[in-house]
């Protein structure tokens, strides 16, 4: 039997060696061409990208939108003028990218309302056919409708903050307005959206309470009327009434959990847009 001569087993250990190195080397290039494809402007570039991922899912979201009709009720109180929400950084092939708040960038309660419908237009453009109807409410409400992207401007800069917060009797009129389009129709109304939009508890919390418990009582479905909290500031008394409005749907004074909230926080992150679907999503 022939034995292998140590000359050819060291030439087989180098060359193996030699692969190794190359190899490493190889690998050394590609990490360094990572690393300069994630330089902070293209690190920048790769954030963008997985923001316009999520912005493309959210759209495919608000699909649960169609066939409803949706309402934003806009407090029109004095204490929305108060300067503490952030200013969204706006793409242009982007609807919404949201920045954390900053002292540059903060802008106040109403304009923050505006901008946020302004972008919540934009999003659902194509799947609402019908458009958003605005309610702006104080002492008083005032009603726009059919509102588009280029009227939605005068509209916040026409009316400015000012008065009190009566939001039952906004939220009174937008339910008494869909049981008569359900008794019209013969209880084929469309669903409805109440969006609230407010940075204070209403004048009367115990009086919204039983309103919305007796809507519920008329209802045949949960999926009839979705209300949303969007809480704009940090009222604690905000919380404490979607508490009570919980305590409600549990102890069966309603018939149905109609009522979400979403937090300052929240909104502040994500928008007007995902607290609808949300709302929308817990009633079906």
């Amino acid at each position: 039997m022939t034995r292998a001569s140590p000359q050819i087993g060291l030439t087989k250990f180098l060359f193996a060696a030699a692969s190794l190195l190359f190899i490493l080397g190889y690998s050394s290039v590609v990490y360094s061409a990572l690393l300069i494809d994630l330089h902070p402007w293209n690190q920048r570039s790769l954030s963008l990208l997985v923001e316009e991922t999520r912005i493309e899912n959210a759209h495919a979201n608000l699909a649960v939108l169609r066939g409803r009709d949706i309402v934003l009720l806009v407090d029109k109180s004095r204490s929305m003028a108060k300067i503490d929400c952030p200013e969204p950084f706006v793409r242009e092939t982007q609807p919404l990218i949201t920045v954390g708040p900053t002292e540059a960038t903060l802008t106040s309660r109403w304009l923050w309302c505006k901008q946020q419908i302004g972008h919540l237009l934009q999003q659902t453009k194509g799947i609402l056919p019908d458009c958003i109807e605005v309610v702006l409410f104080s002492s008083r409400c005032e009603v726009f409708t059919k509102i588009e992207p280029e009227v939605l401007s005068s509209i916040f800069t026409d009316n400015k903050p000012a008065g009190g917060t009566d939001m039952t009797l906004a939220i009174r009129n937008q339910l008494e307005q869909y049981f008569e389009r359900k008794s019209r129709l013969g209880g084929k109304a469309k669903p409805v959206l109440i969006t609230v939009i407010s940075d204070q508890c209403p004048n009367d919390p115990s009086a919204l309470r039983s309103l919305i418990s007796r809507a519920t009582r008329r209802m045949n479905s949960s999926a009839e009327i979705s209300i949303t909290f969007l809480q704009l500031g940090e009222d604690p008394r905000a919380e404490q009434l979607f508490t009570g409005l919980r305590r409600d749907a549990a102890t069966h004074r309603g018939r149905f959990n109609i009522v979400t909230l979403n937090s300052f926080q929240e909104l502040c992150s994500g928008g007007i847009a995902p607290a609808l679907v949300h709302a929308v999503s817990s009633a079906q």
